[in-house]
C-alpha cells in the first residue's frame, strides 16, 4: 500500500458541505433526481443517505490501527527505548507496536505469526513522528561498542 495517493478518478468528487446543503431540499419534497442534478450527487448516494440519516461524508481507506493518544504514547516508548543501551532497530520498533496493541487490546492487521506491525505502518509511523525520532541512525542495528 503506497503511502503518497494521488486521486486520478472522479468519482465521488463532491464535498460533505454540497452533501448537508441537500438535507434541506430532500425535506422539503423535492425528488431526489432533481436534486442529484442540481448538487451532482448520485441519486443512489442519496437514497442511502437518507435512509441511515446521516448527511456527512463517510470516510474512505482504513482506520488507522491506533489513536492519537495510544500513538503518542507508543511514540514516548520508542524514544524511550532508543535512549536505553545502543539504540532501536526496525524490527523491534514494529514488535513493540504490535505488543503495545496486545497489551491495549487494540484491533489491528498486525502480522500475528511474526508478532510484529508492517513496512506500511513503520513507514507511515516514521514519517509521522520524524520530530520526535530525529536521529535515524540510532534506530537502525549498531555493533556491540561497550566492552573493549
Amino acid at each position: 500500500m503506497p503511502l503518497r495517493y494521488t486521486r486520478n478518478t472522479t468519482e465521488r468528487a463532491w464535498t460533505e458541505e454540497t452533501l448537508r446543503n441537500t438535507y434541506f431540499p430532500i425535506n422539503n419534497g423535492r425528488s431526489l433526481r432533481d436534486i442529484s442534478i442540481a448538487f451532482g450527487i448520485p441519486r443512489t448516494t442519496l437514497q442511502d443517505r437518507r435512509k441511515v440519516g446521516k448527511y456527512c461524508e463517510a470516510s474512505l481507506g482504513p482506520k488507522p490501527v491506533f489513536s492519537e493518544g495510544s500513538e503518542n504514547e507508543l511514540t514516548y516508548e520508542v524514544v524511550k527505548l532508543g535512549k536505553l543501551f545502543y539504540g532501536i532497530t526496525l524490527t523491534e520498533i514494529k514488535k513493540c507496536a504490535f505488543a503495545y496493541a496486545r497489551k491495549n487490546n487494540v484491533k489491528h492487521s498486525f502480522n500475528s505469526i511474526m508478532e510484529a506491525a508492517g513496512k506500511d505502518w513503520l513507514k507511515g509511523f516514521l514519517m509521522i513522528n520524524r520530530n520526535f525520532i530525529t536521529n535515524f541512525q540510532t534506530y537502525y542495528y549498531q555493533p556491540n561498542t561497550g566492552f573493549q
